[in-house]
């Protein structure tokens, strides 16, 4: 329409030209004949401009065209002044020519002899057709990294549009977050996508945001005590290079298949099957990575426990076996009544001594007797029925005698004394031991009975003593400080041990310690809490002792560990009242 306007208005222009040719011949004709002065030029009466209304995109250009006319409205060849109400939204050249700059509405005035023809030009931004991002392919971080994008507004000719306004967005902030000048900056790993927004139009590019590297790895838990059969769980930690835990899958392996595997069970956890004795290497590895952890798993105990239970403070005392094969089992209480303790095993495992400790049914006498009942519960006879008491009564490694603490009377000196099975042969083993000696307790047979360690005291100090079996050659071996109790011996007769009370530091309370016979000097095994009573298994590989968690306080259970002091293990759970004390091996 602005084309055929512009036609139109040429052959106007045209036209007026021929006009005003024969206008002036007409006058000169006039004048050469004689004729009347000539006629003045017409008058500018208006000036149109074509078109008078466009629309113009900013960088773009449109050219107008201006008529100057007559009264009449015919064309006149005139001078035209171009003008722009705004030149920042556009500018026009001396010919009519706009331009446009910005955004907005302008006038454009055409002026000739002071008339004025006008235009409204309105100017639209470049519409945004496609947004680029510096970033073709998929943008990596570190854990801790930072890059910057930018975006660049395409028109639909592909040329760049500037000074558009850009807003950034991220599907996963958890992951990546964006600034407003394109900055990512890394918070998590994982994937995400970061997307450019300009005036509609959206470029997308994701962004990988690797983990947190591992700084180290540790393996959380003690397999200490473990025995073949066992299944256990440890645990992995890991932590980053930012020093935070990191929940990372570790790969578990062992090194020695035939002692123990080890297969993951949850994302930190690992189960470990101990399925052989010997020594074995766990290792948790994360990102090469890793951490060890190494034990000895041991073969289960060959003999079962035989124990007094406690429970409760009136003395109800009874006799109860726990089986040490493995697997869980439940103490089985032995039909030996309610007020019986000490029980010490014959070496056949067939028939048990023991204390029993009560007012006699009968009498109404105090009764501190020695009695022998089959395993079975079966054949209870009373061994002892001496004046005064009998008890820590414990059978000879042939099974041919039974050795015991008694006092045969209210004041009378604790000594050592030996009785047969049937009740014969009843002898005083510490006759000769010098008055000096003032009590005499925790007898226990060495392992080819040639010898007895025992408990002397002497001016108060109470220390690990050796006799031979029929009560000759005394010798004290423990000298140094503590308050000494309850001797056992290992099974080769190189070694006992046995309790002490540390005097000079009551906070060990009650502790193992080992002494070899050769040195006389005891190593302490450094346990928490209280640990009494040792007794050595038969086949050397642990010791059972009854103790608590905390010193002085708590209720007493069985546990086990090896000679060394590793591999402390409890055996008793559960236990009520007082609870286990005074423990013994018995054949299974």
């Amino acid at each position: 329409m602005l084309s055929s306007w512009m036609d139109s208005a040429r052959r106007y222009g045209r036209l007026a030209g021929m006009t005003m040719a024969l206008l002036v011949l007409a006058a000169c004709g006039d004048e050469e004949n004689g004729g009347t002065a000539p006629v003045p030029p017409a008058a500018v009466a208006s000036v149109s401009v074509a078109p008078g209304t466009a629309s113009v995109l900013v960088g773009r250009q449109v050219t107008l065209l201006a008529v100057a006319k007559d009264a009449d409205s015919r064309p006149l060849e005139r001078t035209i002044t171009w003008a722009s109400a705004n030149a920042a939204v556009a500018t026009v050249s001396a010919t009519g020519t706009v331009t446009a700059l910005a955004p907005g509405e302008v006038t454009i005035t055409a002026t000739s002899e002071g008339k004025v023809g006008s235009a409204i030009i309105q100017v639209a931004q470049v519409p945004v057709a496609e947004v680029r991002l510096s970033a073709d392919a998929e943008v990596v971080l570190e854990w801790n990294g930072s890059t910057q994008l930018s975006a660049v507004a395409m028109d639909a000719e592909g040329n760049t549009i500037t000074g558009r306004a850009v807003a950034w967005q991220s599907s996963k902030p958890e992951v990546v977050t964006v600034a407003p000048d394109g900055t990512l900056q890394a918070q998590g790993s994982g994937v995400a996508n970061v997307t450019a927004i300009i005036e509609g139009k959206a470029a997308t590019v994701g962004v990988r945001v690797n983990p947190v590297p591992v700084a180290k790895v540790s393996i959380d838990g003690t397999p200490d005590g473990i025995e073949t059969g066992d299944t256990f769980f440890l645990s992995s930690y890991v932590e980053g290079v930012n020093g935070e835990p990191l929940p990372r899958i570790a790969t578990w392996t062992t090194d020695n298949p035939a002692v123990a595997t080890v297969q993951a069970s949850q994302q930190s956890l690992a189960a470990v099957q101990s399925v052989g004795a010997g020594t074995v290497t766990i290792t948790a590895t994360v990102d090469g990575k890793s951490a060890s952890i190494t034990f000895t798993i041991t073969p289960r105990p060959t003999h079962d426990l035989i124990y007094t239970h406690i429970s409760n403070n009136v003395g109800t005392a009874e006799l109860f076996v726990v089986g040490m094969g493995g697997g869980v089992t439940n103490p089985v209480r032995l039909n030996a009544g309610n007020v019986s303790r000490e029980p010490s095993p014959s070496p056949d495992g067939q028939r048990l001594v023991f204390s029993v400790s009560q007012t006699h049914p009968v009498t109404g006498e105090p009764q501190n007797d020695l009695y022998i009942v089959q395993r079975n519960g079966m054949g209870m006879r009373q061994l002892t029925s001496a004046a005064g008491y009998e008890h820590q009564p414990t059978w000879s490694p042939d099974g041919s005698r039974i050795l015991f603490r008694a006092a045969n009377g209210v004041n009378a000196r604790p000594e050592l004394w030996v009785i047969n099975p049937d009740g014969s042969g009843l002898k005083n083993l510490s006759a000769q031991v010098d008055p000096s000696m003032t009590d005499m307790s925790s007898p226990a047979w060495s392992p080819d009975g040639s010898q007895i360690a025992f408990i002397g005291a002497v001016n108060g100090q109470h220390k690990v003593w050796l006799m031979n079996a029929d009560g000759t050659n005394l010798r004290q071996l423990t000298k140094d400080a503590g308050f000494d109790s309850d001797p056992t011996w290992s099974p080769d007769g190189s070694t006992i041990a046995f309790t002490r009370w540390n005097v000079a530091n009551p906070a060990f309370g009650e502790d193992l310690m080992i002494v070899p016979l050769a040195t006389g000097t005891p190593r302490r095994i450094a346990l928490a809490g209280d640990q009494r009573s040792p007794a050595w298994s038969p086949d050397g590989r642990f010791i059972a002792y009854s103790g608590t968690v905390v010193s002085g306080t708590g209720t007493s259970a069985l546990y086990t560990m090896r000679p060394d002091g590793s591999g402390s293990r409890l055996r008793t759970a559960h236990m009520q009242g007082f609870g286990a004390f005074g423990p013994a091996w018995i054949i299974r």
